[in-house]
């Protein structure tokens, strides 16, 4: 045990790669919010495995002993926020932008289990003391107020329209919208849902499901969030104003190259400019 959580107020889960092959049993598939953040971070500190990630709130840690912890998100250029705590000492860390979603690594790898949440009081397993990265400016891949989206083929589903205000109701499970009233027709029965899937429960409301939310759902289902842009989504904070752009199904599958790319692209260079640095 490196850290105890003094205090928690958001959720603090320790998360790497989506667990898929369970859904029909009810298990969401989970993984982490912003895999891109994540990444690069984890270039920038030379470790792999998996990474916690805070959402919507604050944390405060005690180390139980001496550990070098580094920690970005929500913010196009970071400046690289990172510190040795001695053991006995304190920390308290939120997103930049209140609301969003940060992540968390430390000079060594984290030994807690993917999904892995934790509340008042727990350990944090892993992590250790390591030379510090440099510091400097780090460069992470920007959000985005207007989201891509794949519509159902079916008759009769109108497009989302309008501008969206992100509501403080946001979480892994899902995070809802507010805007202007929208009618959809109601299938009668639950249907299948994933990371990214729209779902409107009526009343001037979109819920955009989480990578924790339900596997199924009674509310009508209007569109997903392309893959591409899912990690963008972990980077709205309340108050934000997001849009929806319609795509075809080659479009959405262009750009996840393209986002698969950019992002390899970005942790090289990272990677780079860290052993440049020292």
């Amino acid at each position: 045990m490196s850290l105890r959580i003094v205090s928690l107020n958001g959720e603090l889960v320790c998360e790497d790669t989506c667990r898929d092959g369970r859904r029909s049993e009810g298990f969401p598939p989970g993984g982490l919010y912003d895999h891109e953040t994540a990444r690069i971070l984890q270039a920038w500190w030379e470790v792999d495995g998996p990474v916690w990630e805070l959402r919507g709130g604050t944390v405060e840690f005690e180390a139980t002993q001496p550990i070098a912890l580094g920690w970005a998100g929500a913010s196009t250029t970071h400046q690289v926020d990172r510190m040795i705590l001695d053991t006995g000492e304190r920390l308290k860390l939120a997103p930049r932008r209140p609301g969003a979603t940060l992540a968390i690594v430390s000079g060594k790898r984290w030994l807690a289990q993917s999904g892995t949440k934790v509340a008042e009081g727990d350990p944090v397993l892993g992590g250790g003391l390591t030379r510090l990265p440099p510091e400097g400016t780090l460069a992470l891949l920007p959000g985005a107020n207007d989201l891509r989206v794949r519509y159902l083929p079916r008759q009769g589903i109108p497009r989302i329209e309008g501008d969206w205000a992100v509501s403080i109701r946001a979480d892994r499970i899902g995070i809802m919208l507010t805007g202007e009233q929208q009618f959809y027709q109601s299938h009668g029965r639950s249907i299948p849902t994933n990371f990214g899937a729209i779902q409107n429960p009526g009343d001037g409301q979109l819920i955009v499901v989480g990578p924790d939310g339900p596997t199924v759902g009674g509310y009508p289902v209007v569109g997903a969030v392309i893959r591409a842009d899912r990690p963008k989504i972990a980077r709205w904070a309340p108050g934000d104003t997001v849009s929806f752009l319609p795509v075809t199904m080659d479009e959405a599958e262009q750009a996840w190259t393209q986002a698969q790319r950019q992002l390899r692209d970005h942790v090289r260079r990272t990677t780079a400019l860290r052993k440049a640095l020292g």
